[in-house]
This record gives C-alpha cells, structure tokens and sequence, in this order.
C-alpha cells in the first residue's frame, strides 16, 4: 500500500497565530515637537493665531442664509449676533442637524433655532495653550474671541490650532 501524503488540516486560529509571530508589528512612539517649540506655541497669545474679522450672523438670519455665508467663505463656525451683542455660535454640523427635521425649510427656520446659547468665550490675551486645552477637554471646534467689552474680534477654530502647529 502506498501512503498518502496528506496535508494536516490547520485549525483557523492556528493560521492566525502563526501570521501573528510572523508579523510583529513595532509600535513607534508618536514623534514629539522640541519642548522649546512646545512652550513657546502654548505661550503665544489667542489674538496671534485667531481669525480677525469673523463673519456673524444675526439670530433673525435662515438657515439658507448661514449656509450661504460658510459656503461663500469656506468656514464652518458663524458667531451669531443678537443687537450686536452675542447670543451663541452656529456650526455647519448645527445647520445639517436642524435640516434633518421633519417639515423644516432652510429658508423659513431662523439661525437662532440652530445656535447653541452658551459659546465658549476667551479674552484676546488668553494663551493657545489654556484655550486649546479647555476646547479639548470640552471636545469644542471653535471659541469666540472677545474684547474687553465683550465684543466679538474674532475666531478660534481647531483648524487656527492646526496652523499654529505648523508654522
């Protein structure tokens, strides 16, 4: 009688096992900026890094109106402004949200029924780095930048952060 050559059937998770010790994967630590450079960006003050200017919106405006506005400008946060005074902040993500409702016409609804009421406000003399840390650890994309009278000068968004880094 001839034998048969036959191969061994492999269990699944032995192949996985053994793809496992074939494949070690080195994991590389994420490369880190000098301390000096890092110091320095967090010391920079808000005013250096920001938007100046930022468009605003009033709080009577549509919602067709907001889009208008950051599609134009190519922006995704808008200060909303009530009297010139502010009443809250809209985000491109607050518009879809409001559009996904049933019976809503962008044209009719008012950017006050998107707005989120309370903005994260900073002085213009507030460092990158406490901004930065508090619009992380509250997960924010942007932060209205005041005068001292509390009048909008400008915008921090996580892209201005972005920026900041590389230059």
């Amino acid at each position: 009688m001839k034998k048969e050559n036959r191969k061994k059937k492999t269990s699944s998770a032995a192949i996985t096992a053994k793809r496992a010790t074939k494949r070690k994967r080195v994991k590389r630590a994420p490369a880190k900026r000098p301390p000096a450079l890092n110091v320095a960006l967090k010391q920079r003050r808000i005013s250096e890094v920001m938007s100046l200017l930022p468009l605003t919106i009033g709080k009577d405006q549509s919602l067709a109106q907001a889009h208008a506005i950051m599609r134009e400008h190519k922006i995704r946060h808008l200060p909303v402004l009530d009297g010139g005074a502010v009443f809250g902040i809209v985000s491109e993500r607050d518009l879809h949200l409001v559009e996904t409702f049933r019976d809503v016409d962008p044209t009719q609804v008012t950017v006050e029924e998107a707005a989120s009421r309370d903005p994260f406000m900073v002085r213009y003399d507030a460092t990158v780095g406490e901004v930065a840390r508090r619009m992380a650890d509250k997960k924010l994309g942007a932060a209205l930048v005041v005068d001292d009278d509390e009048r909008v000068i400008g915008v921090f968004t996580t892209i201005d952060a972005l920026r900041a880094i590389l230059s």
